[in-house]
């Protein structure tokens, strides 16, 4: 099967950028959703791409979704890999847009995106060989990677008694396992790895 891999990346140090994102959202806070850490750009694709490159040979092709930019030091001519822009997945009422999660949503209309993809954030890497038996099993669907926590709904709730607030993330995964449990009954609680996903 043909698989491709899509990377999610933004250079927070542009102040095109930075002054779009202020006028949209404000600036950077000390809050997760909002902070300096969630844009910064540390150079990490560039290591990220040769881990694949050294490691992940196999992938058909390399998109990288980004907010009108395009690193400096990426050879565009590579047939290999194509920077993908917002506005060609998104819809107009969304942009301009900084919540990763929304975007996540769009992935799929990235155009000429295989089937099967990996999904990776600009800071992960791969340190040996790997296959695409890494990530989809002999009959296409993936494979999931997640650490397994079976009080999580429990400790959830107490968080909630408590009035301790919750991240973002830990939002997410909450409304996640909700659904699932709502549609078809089972309540996982689990989290994925901060990994390469299929």
């Amino acid at each position: 099967m043909d698989i491709d891999l899509v990377y999610l990346w933004v250079n927070g140090n542009d102040p095109k950028w930075q002054a779009k994102r202020d006028a949209c959202i404000g600036r950077p806070t000390e809050r997760q959703e909002n902070c300096k850490g969630r844009y910064a750009d540390s150079g990490e694709l560039k290591y990220s791409l040769r881990s694949i490159e050294k490691y992940a040979p196999w992938i058909r092709k390399i998109f990288i979704v980004t907010d009108d930019q395009t690193p400096e030091w990426l050879d565009t001519t590579n047939p290999k890999i194509r920077v993908v822009d917002h506005k060609e997945i998104m819809p107009a009422e969304s942009l301009p847009c900084f919540n990763s999660t929304l975007i996540e949503h769009y992935l799929d209309k990235i155009p000429g995106l295989s089937e099967h993809f990996l999904f990776s954030n600009d800071d992960m890497y791969i340190n040996q060989p790997v296959t695409p038996a890494t990530f989809f099993a002999a009959d296409g669907l993936p494979i999931l990677y997640m650490n397994r926590k079976p009080f999580r709904k429990l400790a959830l709730w107490y968080r909630d008694k408590m009035g301790k607030p919750l991240s973002m993330y830990l939002k997410i995964i909450r409304n996640a396992a909700e659904l699932v449990e709502k549609h078809y009954g089972t309540y996982y609680g689990c989290k994925p790895h901060h990994n390469i996903d299929s």
